[in-house]
């Protein structure tokens, strides 16, 4: 790899990374300006339930409140029946996988309300510098 980057290189760059943020669905682009404002707001060094790191309770807490916030604010909500579990065979405990950290097929999850916890999640990671 060349040890120098010319402006046109850096241009194209952008540009892809531009094009790819254009793909997101349009659900992440009205979930995750909350996000950033609920970290904005919460994730602060004097919030003694911030730092140095909140516990999953406070980030259940905040994903609740998001969640809450989209329904209100976009009337989305994401009344989603359990999924059907779709592996066969041997290896897969039965009809159907259940992984570690599984505790079945998803039953009584809320897609949307799991959606924005990773978002969440991964905006807490960025701000502590372990982004992977």
């Amino acid at each position: 790899m060349p040890d120098t980057v010319y402006p046109n290189e850096m241009n194209i760059s952008a540009n892809c990374g531009e094009a790819l943020e254009s793909m997101y669905p349009d659900i992440y682009h009205c979930v995750h300006p909350m996000v950033r404002s609920m970290c904005e707001m919460y994730d602060v060094p004097t919030n003694t339930h911030m730092c140095p790191s909140p516990s999953r309770a406070v980030v259940e807490q905040m994903a609740d409140q998001i969640y809450n916030n989209v329904v209100i604010n976009f009337g989305i909500r994401d009344d989603v029946q359990p999924m059907p579990r779709q592996f066969f065979g041997p290896g897969f405990g039965g009809p159907g996988f259940v992984g570690p950290g599984f505790g079945g097929p998803f039953v009584g999850r809320i897609f949307l309300r799991d959606l924005i916890s990773i978002l969440l999640i991964r905006e807490l990671l960025f701000r502590r510098g372990r982004f992977f």
